[in-house]
C-alpha cells in the first residue's frame, strides 16, 4: 500500500484577506502606519545595509536591517499569516521535504501527538545510510527572489486578492528583491518554488531518490552506490532556471560516501543517525577546557569577553547535545559550573534598564523595542542573582509592574 505524500504548499483553511482594510486589521497596523511604510520606501529609508557579513568565498554578503516599522509589519506577517500560534498547526501546510525556517509540524502517531521537526538535524536524517549524495547550492538565493515571485506566493498559494497580494509583496521586498535580514525572508525563500518544486520532487521520487531543501541547500540522495545524478542535476537546474535562480557551480557536489564521511549540513550521515564530525567533537572538548582555564581568573569571569566566550562554548555544546552525543551531558555540566558572574557595573546597568522601562511603560509597553529592553533587563537580573541576590530581588519586583503587552 502506497503512503500519501504531500508535494504542494497548501493553506489549511479557506479563510482569506479580501481587502486592504482587512489586511490592516489582520496585521494590526493603522492607516498612518500603512502610509508611513510607503513613505519610507519612497525616501529609501525602509532598510539600512549592514556591513561586515561575508560569504565563504570572501565576497561581501548583502544583509539589511529593516526600519522598526518595517520590522513590526513583517513580524505581524510571520505571526498572523506564515506561522500563527493559533491554530497550533498554523495556516500553511508545508511539504515534508522543506526544512529550515519552516515551523515544526504536529502529527498524531498511534494515538500520540508527536512533533515533526524541521531543523537541519532532521533534514540530514533523511539521508542517513544512503550510498550516493548530490548537493546543490542556490547562488545568492534571497537577492534573486523578485517582487513578482513574492506576489505570486500570496496570490496563488494563499489566494489573497490582487491588491492585498501586492501590498504584502511590498512589505516583504526591498528594491524589488527579498532582502536578507528581513523577518519574512526565510518563509518567502521556503515558499518561492511552490509551483515548480512539487513536480521535480515527484519525478525524483519515481527514481527512488530522496529530496530535501534547507532554504537554499538542496540535497538528493540514493541508496544505490555510484548513482548517476546527471538527470537529477538537469532537472534541478531546469527548475531553478524557470525562477531565474542560479546554481553555485563551485558548491555542486556529487559524493559516493559508503566508505567516507560525507557531510550533509555539517553532519555525518553514513550512520543510522546524524553525527558530528570527529574533529568538531575534539574542538568542542578543547573549547570547554579553555573556558575552564579562563574561569580561574575571577576578575575575567565578570568581563564581557568572558560572556562571549561562554556563549560560544555553550552554543557548541548545545549543538553536540542536540545530536545526542554521549559526551554532551558531561560537557554541559562542566560549562554550567562556570557561568559568567556579574560585576558592580551590572548593578548600575540593571537599575538603568528598569528605570527606563518604568519611565516609558505607558507610551511604549506595546512596542517591540520595549519588549526587547524588558528581556534584556531580565537577562541582567538573572546575572545579578548569582552574586547580588538582594539587588536582583528588589529590581525583579519593580520589573513585574512594567510587563510589556503581547507584541
Amino acid at each position: 500500500m502506497k503512503t500519501h505524500f504531500q508535494y504542494h504548499i497548501k493553506k489549511r483553511t479557506n479563510r482569506s484577506i479580501p481587502s486592504i482594510g482587512v489586511l490592516k486589521r489582520t496585521l494590526s497596523i493603522t492607516d498612518e502606519e500603512f502610509d508611513s511604510f510607503y513613505t519610507l520606501i519612497a525616501n529609501d529609508d525602509a532598510y539600512k545595509k549592514v556591513s561586515g557579513h561575508f560569504k565563504s568565498s570572501g565576497d561581501e554578503r548583502l544583509v539589511y536591517n529593516p526600519h522598526p516599522l518595517v520590522r513590526k509589519i513583517q513580524r505581524m506577517i510571520n505571526s498572523r499569516i506564515f506561522n500563527p500560534k493559533k491554530p497550533k498547526e498554523g495556516v500553511v501546510i508545508w511539504p515534508k521535504y522543506l526544512y529550515g525556517s519552516v515551523p515544526n509540524t504536529l502529527k498524531w502517531v498511534d494515538g500520540k501527538l508527536e512533533v515533526f521537526h524541521r531543523d537541519y538535524i532532521s533534514c540530514a536524517k533523511n539521508h542517513c545510510l544512503t550510498k550516493s549524495i548530490l548537493k546543490v547550492d542556490i547562488s545568492d538565493f534571497y537577492e534573486n527572489i523578485h517582487w513578482q515571485d513574492v506576489y505570486e506566493i500570496f496570490n496563488k498559494v494563499f489566494k489573497y486578492a490582487d491588491d492585498v497580494s501586492k501590498a504584502l509583496a511590498d512589505f516583504c521586498t526591498y528594491d524589488n528583491k527579498v532582502p536578507q535580514g528581513g523577518l519574512t525572508s526565510s518563509f518567502i525563500a521556503s515558499a518561492v518554488l511552490h509551483d515548480v518544486e512539487p513536480k521535480l520532487v515527484q519525478r525524483l521520487h519515481k527514481k527512488k531518490l530522496i529530496y530535501t531543501r534547507l532554504v537554499d541547500d538542496i540535497t538528493v540522495s540514493s541508496y544505490t552506490k555510484n548513482y548517476d545524478f546527471t538527470l537529477a542535476v538537469g532537472l534541478i537546474k531546469e527548475m531553478l532556471l524557470s525562477k531565474d535562480l542560479p546554481i553555485n557551480e563551485e558548491k555542486l557536489v556529487i559524493s559516493n560516501h559508503s566508505n567516507s564521511s560525507t557531510l550533509v549540513h555539517g553532519l555525518r550521515v553514513n550512520f543510522k543517525q546524524p553525527r558530528l564530525p570527529e574533529d568538531e567533537v575534539s574542538k568542542i572538548r578543547a573549547s570547554v577546557r579553555s573556558l575552564e582555564n579562563l574561569a580561574k581568573d575571577s576578575k575575567y569571569r565578570t568581563s564581557r569577553d568572558y560572556r562571549k566566550s561562554h556563549a560560544m562554548c555553550m552554543g557548541r555544546v548545545n549543538r553536540m547535545q542536540s545530536i545526542g552525543h554521549n559526551q554532551a551531558k558531561q560537557l554541559l555540566n562542566r560549562v554550567l559550573k562556570i557561568l559568567p558572574l556579574p560585576s558592580y557595573q551590572d548593578i548600575i546597568t540593571a537599575h538603568k534598564l528598569v528605570y527606563r522601562l518604568e519611565k516609558n511603560f505607558e507610551n511604549d509597553k506595546g512596542t517591540y523595542s520595549y519588549k526587547r529592553i524588558y528581556n534584556l533587563a531580565h537577562y541582567e537580573l538573572n546575572l545579578l542573582q548569582r552574586s547580588f541576590s538582594s539587588h536582583a530581588k528588589g529590581l525583579r519586583l519593580r520589573l513585574k509592574e512594567v510587563r510589556p503587552n503581547e507584541v
